[in-house]
């Protein structure tokens, strides 16, 4: 049976089988010095997503589509970021609990469609995690061994082990959470995950990509505001564009031409009378 830690051990305890007699079966949580990684996420359909709601609410049908089509209008990006990110805080801790890894994961930033996540892997079952395929059995059984060397060697050693974990899920989170946000909320998203020693660099480069994309959706939406300006249509075509652009540059060819003959023409005027001088007597 499972003993209990010292004060430096944090997380749950698990039943181990048994092992050689050099290593007693002892499950080993172990404290977290900043072994952590930062979790960006790109959300690029929210259109899509708020349909998805509206479909789940009132069916896939007209009225569903009718009723996205209204949320869509007045339901922000930030809002619904909002709500993937309270997602993902919500249940990756949960998914890696799974694998045997207590992990915290906390909203460190979000703007627009950008989400920033700092998770921090605070303890580990590596019998479990051996269990998943996560770390090999034989690496499991020698970490457990870290408990019978002094606090002073062994808890930088345990810190050390918990960064390699963190850093091992840099790769495999991402993948994780972008099927999980397209399996449960019909989500497409662009997930990466960086070290902290990067997460500044990465954010700023996140953030100048979001301020471009921004620029581009604006111009985009100004022209097809100016397109339906133009045409009198909810959605023109392009040809409609192009035709209803060849009858405004006619008009305004005949404006001009008009305009040209107009000061080309003399002004006709009469001759200005001599004014008459009235002498004194």
């Amino acid at each position: 049976q499972a003993t209990s830690l010292e004060a430096d051990v944090v997380g749950p305890l698990f039943q181990l089988p048994p092992l050689p007699r050099a290593c007693p079966p002892r499950s080993r949580a172990m404290p977290s010095k900043r072994a952590a990684f930062c979790l960006h996420v790109r959300v690029d359909n929210k259109p899509g997503v708020v349909r998805r709601q509206a479909w789940d609410e009132l069916g896939d049908n007209v009225l569903g589509d009718f009723a996205g089509r209204i949320a869509n209008q007045v339901v922000p990006v930030d809002e619904v970021a909002q709500g993937i990110a309270a997602a993902i805080v919500e249940n990756l801790p949960v998914a890696l609990a799974e694998k045997g890894i207590q992990a915290s994961a906390e909203l460190a930033f979000q703007q627009s469609s950008l989400i920033a996540i700092l998770v921090e892997v605070r303890a580990a079952d590596f019998q479990r995690m051996a269990e998943h395929g996560v770390v090999s059995r034989p690496t499991a059984q020698l970490i457990q061994c870290f408990e019978f060397l002094p606090a002073l060697v062994r808890r930088p050693l345990l810190a050390s082990v918990l960064r390699s974990v963190a850093e091992g899920l840099i790769p495999e989170v991402p993948r994780e959470v972008r099927s999980d946000l397209a399996r449960r909320g019909g989500v497409e998203a662009r997930v990466d995950a960086v070290p902290m020693e990067a997460a500044a660099d990465a954010l700023f480069e996140a953030l100048a990509a979001l301020r471009q994309e921004e620029l581009e959706r604006r111009r985009q939406q100004a022209f097809q505001k100016a397109a339906r300006d133009l045409t009198g249509k909810e959605e023109p075509t392009l040809s409609e564009v192009t035709r209803a652009l060849a009858r405004r540059a006619d008009a305004d060819l005949k404006t001009a031409a008009k305009l040209v003959r107009e000061l080309l023409t003399p002004l006709e005027c009469d001759e200005p009378r001599p004014r008459r001088v009235v002498k004194n007597a």
